[in-house]
C-alpha cells in the first residue's frame, strides 16, 4: 500500500513540476536590426553604414520592406507584440504596418497602419493580425520613412 501512495505522490508531484515548467516559459521575441530592409529602389539617397540606423536622405518618402525570419521558437501566428524603433522629424510623416505575403499567388494582407508622431522615436503596438491570421505567408514590415527619417529597427514578441 505504502508503495502505490508513494508511485501515486510522485506521478502528482512530476506533474505540478511539468505545469510550473510550462507556465513559466519566457516568451519568445526577436529584435531585427534596421539594415535587413530594403527600398524599392536601388539608388534613393539612403545611409546605412556600419550599423547605424536606416537614414532617409532623398527628397521623397521611402517604402521600406523589413522582413520577418521565421522561428520554431517564435512562430508568426502567435506574435502580440510588434514595435518599430527609429525617429521622425518635425512637419514630417512616418508610419509602420505588419504585412504578409501569400506563399503561393499575389496576394498581401496588411494590419491597419500606424503613425510615428512628430519628432518621436518609434511606434508600439502595430497590428499583428495579418500575421496571426495568414501563418502560412511570409511575414514583414512595411515603414513609409519621410524626409529625414532614420529607421532603427524593429521587435517582435508573443
Amino acid at each position: 500500500m505504502l508503495n502505490n501512495n508513494f508511485r501515486l505522490f510522485t506521478a502528482v508531484l512530476s506533474v505540478f513540476s511539468f505545469c510550473l515548467f510550462v507556465a513559466g516559459a519566457n516568451a519568445a521575441d526577436m529584435r531585427m536590426h534596421s539594415s535587413i530592409c530594403t527600398t524599392h529602389f536601388d539608388n534613393n539617397g539612403t545611409n546605412v553604414f556600419r550599423g547605424s540606423s536606416f537614414v532617409n536622405n532623398s527628397s521623397a518618402p521611402l517604402v521600406l520592406t523589413c522582413p520577418v525570419p521565421s522561428s520554431s521558437s517564435l512562430r508568426h501566428s502567435s506574435v502580440s507584440q510588434i514595435n518599430v524603433h527609429g525617429y521622425e522629424g518635425v512637419g514630417r510623416s512616418n508610419s509602420s504596418t505588419a504585412c504578409a505575403r501569400s506563399f503561393n499567388n499575389t496576394v498581401v494582407a496588411c494590419g491597419t497602419s500606424k503613425n510615428w508622431g512628430s519628432s518621436y522615436s518609434g511606434v508600439y503596438g502595430i497590428d499583428p493580425s495579418a500575421w496571426n491570421n495568414n501563418f502560412s505567408y511570409f511575414p514583414y514590415v512595411s515603414v513609409i520613412l519621410d524626409v529625414g527619417g532614420q529607421m532603427y529597427g524593429y521587435w517582435i514578441s508573443e
